[in-house]
């Protein structure tokens, strides 16, 4: 799953695996906010290729939060609101 998320992405992107699973992307400059949207799409498609394990077929999904700054929000801040947003989507 982690090489999925990561191909996803741009060679200056950070990817990092967070706690339960979660992966943590962090986009250098953004000269269009919507660029965000276009990568988290991007992840979701790579992801929810069936993996293979032992011969069996695997499907995976995935929730995106994105959160984004004008640089005056802290990296926890951002992160908080980013799983505000994954969590919310979650509820029925």
């Amino acid at each position: 799953v982690g090489t999925r998320v990561c191909a996803s992405t741009r060679g200056s992107d950070l990817v990092a695996r967070g706690d339960d699973g979660e992966y943590v992307v962090v986009l250098g400059t953004l000269t269009d906010p919507r660029y965000a949207e276009v990568v988290a799409e991007n992840i979701r498609r790579q992801v929810a290729e069936p993996l293979t394990a032992d011969g069996h077929a695997l499907h995976v999904t995935v929730r995106v939060g994105i959160a984004t700054s004008s640089g005056s929000a802290s990296a926890s801040e951002l992160m908080d609101v980013a799983r505000r947003i994954v969590h919310e989507a979650a509820v029925p």
